[in-house]
């Protein structure tokens, strides 16, 4: 390899100097000047025939040619579209830009990390700076922005949220955290609007413990964390809701409902030690024609069984049979009859021609089979013979349908005809409840009425019989 040594060269216009061969150094004096005078082509150095070149800084516009363009300028260093920077052995890290986007591509097995060991932050910005687009604080928190506004900073605590948080997509309901699978298009109201559960499907939140452990919803104010609660126990599974900081209603593992216990031993089990009402039934409806209470059961083999008992400190008082019986203990019946609430007060007129007209018969139930004979009138008997204010007239109910057409119709349910859909213990539809449309009155009749008519008639008859025993005496007598 030899060395050249050059103190001037002046090509000639239009032509080309070449000064060594592969493999040689050219040396330019430290202080030397390339000049280009203005006045020569294609002036500069061109490295070619190489597929790794090295890279040469010239001073002034001129290009460096190799495997991709540069140009250097003094200041900036340019590379065209699809150029790559590329860095490592195996070309682990690449800068770049494509034509349409920028990248940082890491293609190595590491991790690309950004590095400010002396710097106080990282930042991201937009518009030359004009506006943040995220923070990295050394030592400190980690900033998000949109259009310029923080909406996201991270604490030493966990991070604060700003104008609320979407998961699943956009936030569009409420002013907190909004989850949503699919949209409903319903909107929500704005007194619980801080956590928003939305899918156009079934939607449900789940709440895991451990088999000994609880699982809490509380609603808590300045005065107490945990005033109001709803809490499973999954030890004992049972349901608790606490008002007012007390345990107010629990459902337990077999489904049994206290109220004012812990201990439920029956479906519904309400315990009250304060001297009111513990139940109470209210219908506002001025209109209404529906049962207001109403005890089923579909007990058909003919045992006996009590629909509705009244206990006494242990005792039964009275017993409301599911054959209609109704016993009681002191066998007293009764009405209020205090004189100070009725008026138009008079004699009754004479029952003796009613009682006379009465048909009193022996039946059977249609309904029971095994139920006994038993003793009666017939209500429309009663209205044949101008009783017709003992006979009451009420709503049919499907029970009477099924013993005669009269009393309306019943039809299968199905989903069209809007009949009750019968759903299992999963919400799932498994059938639907028949559906019976009303047809005449039920005719009953008025017993206690009755009782009240034969009684005016024994007066009638102990008038009568007291008439003639007077007769009797005075003929005896005479």
């Amino acid at each position: 390899m030899s060395t050249l040594n050059v103190d001037k060269v002046d090509p000639s216009t239009g032509t080309a100097l070449e000064i060594g061969s592969s493999g040689d150094t050219i040396t330019i004096p430290s202080g030397a000047t390339i000049v280009n005078s203005g006045t020569a082509t294609g002036f500069g150095a061109a490295l070619t025939g190489s597929t790794n070149n090295t890279i040469v800084t010239v001073t002034g516009a001129n290009a460096i040619q190799g495997e991709s363009t540069l140009t250097y300028d003094g200041t900036n260093l340019d590379m065209g579209d699809s150029k790559k920077i590329r860095l490592g052995d195996g070309n682990d890290l690449e800068i770049y830009h494509n034509g349409s986007h920028s990248f940082i591509a890491d293609n190595g097995g590491g991790s690309l990390i950004i590095d400010t060991n002396n710097g106080s932050e990282v930042d991201i910005n937009s518009g030359g700076n004009a506006e943040f687009m995220g923070r990295f604080i050394k030592d400190g928190a980690v900033k998000l922005y949109h259009n310029g506004s923080e909406k996201l900073e991270t604490t030493s605590t966990g991070a604060d949220v700003t104008g609320g948080l979407g998961v699943g997509t956009a936030k569009d309901l409420g002013v907190g955290i909004h989850v949503r699978t699919s949209d409903t298009g319903g909107d929500v109201h704005s007194g619980a609007d801080q956590l928003v559960l939305e899918a156009n499907t079934d939607m449900g939140m789940t709440m895991l413990a451990s088999t000994s452990g609880e699982c809490f919803i509380n609603f808590g104010d300045s005065g107490d964390n945990d005033i109001g609660q709803m809490s499973y126990h999954h030890s004992s599974n049972h349901m608790a809701f606490k008002t007012n900081a007390s345990e107010a209603m629990r459902i337990d593992s077999n489904g049994d409902v206290g109220i004012g216990t812990t201990d439920p031993t029956d479906p519904l089990h309400v315990v009250e030690s304060a001297s009111h009402e513990i139940a109470r039934f209210h219908c506002t409806n001025t209109g209404n024609g529906a049962t207001l209470f109403k005890i089923k059961c579909d007990n058909t083999t003919g045992g006996d069984y009590v629909s509705f008992n009244i206990d006494k400190a242990g005792y039964s008082q009275l017993n409301i049979e599911g054959d209609g019986d109704v016993k009681n203990t002191n066998n007293s019946y009764g009405a209020i009859s205090d004189e100070r609430i009725k008026k138009d007060i008079t004699d009754a007129n004479s029952q003796w021609e009613d009682i006379k007209a009465l048909k009193v018969k022996n039946y059977k139930l249609k309904a029971d089979d095994t139920a006994p004979t038993q003793l009666g009138v017939i209500a429309q008997d009663l209205e044949t013979a101008g009783m017709n204010g003992l006979v009451k007239e009420s709503k049919p109910d499907e029970g009477n349908a099924r013993i005669h057409s009269d009393f309306g119709t019943i039809e299968a349910g199905t989903e069209d005809n809007g009949a009750t859909p019968i759903k299992d213990d999963d919400g799932n539809i498994t059938g639907y409840e028949d559906v019976f449309t009303e047809g005449q009155k039920v005719k009953a009749v008025k017993y206690s009425v009755l009782y009240m008519k034969a009684i005016k008639a024994l007066q009638e008859s102990m008038e009568r019989i007291e008439q003639l025993e007077a007769k009797v005496t005075a003929l005896e007598n005479a």
